[in-house]
């Protein structure tokens, strides 16, 4: 989903990058949909990178929970 979300995006931006009118004060409705789409895809994007970063992160703690003293152990010593 996330290479989706950026092959889309980059699409989205060489497709809508050229300046059609010639003229930086008309902002048309082609600017503000492609605008529109950049942000919505990039920010999906962004989401599922995030997500894909706590995933990596429950990972790492689920592999170095198991070694060590367990939680009833360290209250016996505490």
């Amino acid at each position: 989903h996330l290479c989706i979300c950026l092959f889309v995006g980059s699409a989205i931006f060489l497709a809508g990058i050229e300046n059609q009118e010639g003229s930086i004060q008309k902002v048309g409705l082609r600017c503000r949909l492609v605008a529109g789409l950049l942000h919505y895809f990039f920010l999906a994007a962004f989401c599922w990178m995030s997500l894909e970063g706590v995933e990596l992160y429950f990972l790492v703690v689920r592999v170095f929970q198991g070694q060590g003293l367990s939680k009833w152990q360290l209250c016996l010593i505490g």
